[in-house]
């Protein structure tokens, strides 16, 4: 963990004024309220991540919430320390951390303040790893994934899509897997053969590399069509396909404003919406503890969206069935190798 790339954040959400007064003296008064602090954590080198802009989207939309203020520590030399002023300076009622980079410091921390909730998004924990003041919000990006692979492999003119992806995590995994499958059921449809190159460049800040495993894509697999699940570093993976005139898909936002005529589609979760949601409800006394809440197709938490002219309209309204199909539990997405070779 690089010192000086933490940035915590303090929500103080006041609660409103209960309706129930006391009656001394002959006057009223409100009950005391305590304000319900809720400290975010993220990594600052993160901050042009499209995933971690999304995340602070939501938090905005806390903020501006009525009788909500907010803090910015930005002298904290790690997480840990920043995790630690949250706890025991700040006294907060809450933590949240997007992504899973800071995983073991939010375990540590978590087990040293049991009084202290903390929630992860896409943490990519198990139930069995989560303690009771601990919550997972995990998105089921293969579903969506499912329905890119399945648009590309139908658009493919060389039968050879990319994947890059940041990390090799369970989160990422959601991604290749779901996109692969949804490639295989396009593929058994069109009686095409189709490759599907897989690459992992280890961080998700780095445009340059995110940039040349792309070209190398492109130009020495001759994929014609790369899906890259890898924050700021898939940035650069855009400015390669906008260069070789080549098609790509979004992540995590509608990301098409970076290259109108190639980025295709995105592939998106309503991290604003399910940020802001996780946030308000634990500060209104509801809580996750211990569990994964689980967001997918059925409730709109992820989808894909921006389509450019390229993508054909029937192909399209394919996509539209597919995904219903997927809320309604008619289509087993994998999310993982296990349960995408056990669809055979």
């Amino acid at each position: 963990m690089k010192k000086g790339v933490i940035a915590a954040i303090i929500i103080i959400v006041l609660l409103a004024i209960p309706t129930t007064l006391a009656v001394t003296s002959g006057e009223l008064f409100p009950e005391e309220v305590k304000p319900y602090k809720i400290g975010v954590v993220t990594e600052l080198e993160s901050a042009n991540d499209p995933y971690i802009m999304q995340f602070l989207l939501g938090v905005s939309y806390v903020r501006q919430t009525e009788d909500v203020y907010l803090m910015v520590i930005s002298d904290a030399d790690d997480a840990r320390m920043s995790l630690d002023a949250l706890c025991n300076i700040y006294e907060c009622d809450m933590i949240i951390t997007p992504g899973n980079n800071l995983n073991s410091y939010i375990m540590e921390a978590a087990r040293g303040h049991p009084n202290v909730q903390f929630v992860t998004i896409d943490g990519g924990f198990t139930k069995e790893e989560l303690l009771k003041n601990m919550a997972d919000i995990q998105f089921r990006s293969e579903e969506s994934s499912y329905i890119a692979g399945y648009i590309a492999g139908k658009m493919t003119k060389t039968n050879v899509i990319g994947f890059i992806g940041g990390t090799d995590t369970p989160p990422i995994d959601r991604f290749y897997y779901g996109f692969k499958a949804g490639i295989d059921a396009a593929a058994r449809e069109t009686g095409k053969k189709i490759r599907v190159i897989r690459e992992t460049i280890g961080t998700y800040n780095d445009m340059e590399l995110g940039q040349d495993a792309a070209t190398k894509m492109y130009t020495e697999n001759n994929c014609d069509i790369l899906f890259a699940a890898a924050g700021t570093s898939g940035i650069g993976a855009i400015t390669a396909a906008t260069i070789l005139e080549k098609y790509i898909i979004g992540v995590d936002m509608d990301q098409n404003y970076l290259s109108p005529k190639y980025t295709i589609f995105s592939v998106i979760k309503d991290l604003p919406l399910v940020s802001q949601e996780v946030m308000l409800a634990y500060a209104d006394k509801e809580t996750y503890g211990g569990e994964i809440v689980s967001k997918g197709c059925g409730d709109s938490s992820v989808d894909v969206v921006g389509y450019i002219s390229a993508v054909p309209e029937d192909i399209r309204e394919d996509a539209e069935v597919l995904k219903a199909s997927i809320a309604a539990g008619k289509i087993t997405v994998p999310y993982d190798k296990e349960t995408y070779e056990a669809l055979g």
